[in-house]
């Protein structure tokens, strides 16, 4: 009986050996993959803009002309920035 216990350790100390071995390759293939991501979305960058900001910026644009290359990328450029602005809480005009 006593054998039989101490077979049952140590299966599980090497089931548990064999796992955390398991655990650690898991988590840096996971890494990895968290890596890449972070490097294919690298050209894209964060901006917080005020709202008067973005007025300054969408004002200026508008009164301004433009070569047809830039159209379509600069369309969705103000697209983003005017999405941005009309997510600031309307102010109570008193």
């Amino acid at each position: 009986m006593a054998m039989a216990i101490y077979l049952l350790q140590v299966i599980q100390e090497r089931f548990i050996f064999i796992l955390s071995k398991i655990k650690k390759k898991v988590m840096g293939l996971l890494d990895q993959v968290n890596k890449n991501k972070i490097i294919e979305n690298s050209n894209e960058v964060k901006v917080s803009l005020t709202k008067q900001e973005l007025e300054v910026i969408l004002g200026t644009l508008k009164n301004s002309n433009f070569k047809g290359e830039v159209v379509e990328v600069l369309y969705n450029l103000v697209l983003k920035m005017q999405n941005s602005y009309l997510s600031f809480p309307p102010e109570n005009d008193k």
